[in-house]
């Protein structure tokens, strides 16, 4: 999973500002939101993007902002961004237009390919409170996404106005 996080980076242009870092709460200070991140993970963060990864880098998740204001055209942009890393990326189901912690959101769950390797998504759209947009995904390879489901869906739903 550590190229996975590096190609990631790379196909996103970004320049990493930030070393590895332990923390339970990270605020995103343009987002206006805060995020829970499971104890030794390690986070890696930009101008606009947080990446983080479990131990054995067997899961990531990025959360990146996306220069849109609202979650119809942050939807529409997200198909794009995600066909940069993830190849043959098919949804499970619709997507479904929820809140978290107050926060509008678009979630669903999809299935793809990363370098050969199959991999299930954890996708959620937010619209935060400075009406901007932030992607947030998880994935991990399926045979061990599973493991991971939990942790992912506990770091999404932390995610709340800072």
């Amino acid at each position: 999973m550590r190229r996975l996080a590096i190609l990631l980076m790379a196909l996103f242009v970004f320049s990493l500002a930030g070393s590895a870092a332990f923390a339970e709460e990270r605020v995103h200070e343009e987002a206006k939101v805060k995020l829970w991140i499971p104890d030794n993970w390690k986070a890696e963060d930009g101008d606009d993007m947080l990446v983080i990864t479990d131990p054995k880098e067997e899961c990531m998740m990025m959360f990146m902002m996306l220069d849109v204001g609202s979650l119809e055209k942050a939807v529409d942009q997200l198909a794009e961004e995600l066909s940069k890393v993830v190849k043959d990326l098919e949804a499970e189901g619709e997507a479904e237009e929820t809140k978290v912690n107050g926060l509008d959101v678009v979630q669903l769950s999809a299935k793809g390919t990363v370098e050969g390797k199959a991999v299930d998504l954890g996708i959620m759209v937010i619209l935060t409170p400075t009406g901007k947009a932030m992607l947030v995904f998880g994935m991990a390879e399926t045979a061990k996404f599973q493991k991971h489901s939990k942790t992912i869906a506990k770091v999404m739903k932390s995610i709340k106005k800072s």
